[in-house]
């Protein structure tokens, strides 16, 4: 099991950090402490400290220089259940830290998938691969954030999106998208990441439909496992459902700069 949590972990902290090393705005920073990954975007989805292990002694003063490194930017701060050792809240809620998320590590074995169940249904999907697919997509997540369309229009601009271990998708409603989600391939796993419901499609089962999708796609795409991080009790039965199984805490805490 610990294997595994390990392979789920990389997939997390590549998916974060592969994008970023690609853009020519963005900054990356890989050290034995920790990743670091800088936009010049004011908001926190795109300015990550991941730690991996710090000196409990060392931590007021490491963590300082990281909050130097981002400023005048909010960042986040990710701990996984690989992180040496746990940082007490109460130090980084001293240093001006606050929670966002206790989020829960869930895995799939595709080996388990039944195509019966999990077959692709009469729900239009569509994989993005220009510009103007790309702006479906964001039209969903900027409900959540309103800082993302430059930074996602960056990809289509910079980056061949047909030939990245990314993949996004929408999901579609009279030609509206409704739901929206990504893949990212690593090795042979496969995280999937932005599961977002556009908030007047909500609570009709379409993150459910999708998710039942991609997991066929993964699983046709050579994956064995599918991992993902779930942050609420909704989105932790959604995925129970499907099948997945716990594997372990992620922590994400803000700081904002300002």
């Amino acid at each position: 099991m610990n294997k595994l949590n390990a392979k789920m972990e990389n997939v997390i902290k590549n998916k974060i950090f592969f994008i970023p090393s690609k853009l020519k705005d963005c900054y990356t920073f890989d050290c034995e402490q920790y990743f670091i990954c800088k936009s010049p975007f004011n908001t926190s989805m795109f300015n990550i400290d991941w730690l991996k292990e710090i000196k409990l002694e060392n931590v007021e003063q490491e963590l300082a220089k990281i909050i130097n490194i981002f400023k005048p930017l909010p960042f986040a701060l990710w701990t996984g259940p690989n992180t040496i050792p746990h940082i007490p809240d109460q130090i980084l809620y001293n240093l001006g830290f606050q929670k966002e998320a206790n989020e829960v590590g869930m895995y799939f074995d595709l080996n388990n998938l039944k195509k019966s169940r999990y077959y692709s249904n009469s729900l239009s999907i569509i994989e993005v691969k220009n510009r103007n697919d790309m702006q479906k997509f964001i039209s969903v997540l900027e409900e959540y954030d309103p800082f993302v369309r430059e930074y996602y229009l960056n990809i289509t601009n910079e980056l061949d999106i047909n030939s990245q271990p990314f993949h996004y998708f929408c999901l579609m409603i009279n030609d509206e998208p409704a739901c929206i989600a990504s893949l990212f391939f690593y090795n042979n796993f496969c995280g999937i990441f932005d599961v977002l419901t556009k908030i007047k499609f909500q609570k009709n089962g379409y993150a459910f439909s999708l998710m039942q999708y991609l997991l066929a796609f993964a699983k046709n795409f050579g994956s064995s496992h599918v991992c993902l991080t779930a942050s609420s009790v909704a989105a932790v039965s959604l995925y129970t459902k499907l099948g997945f199984k716990n594997l372990g805490n992620y922590e994400c805490y803000e700081f904002n700069n300002a």
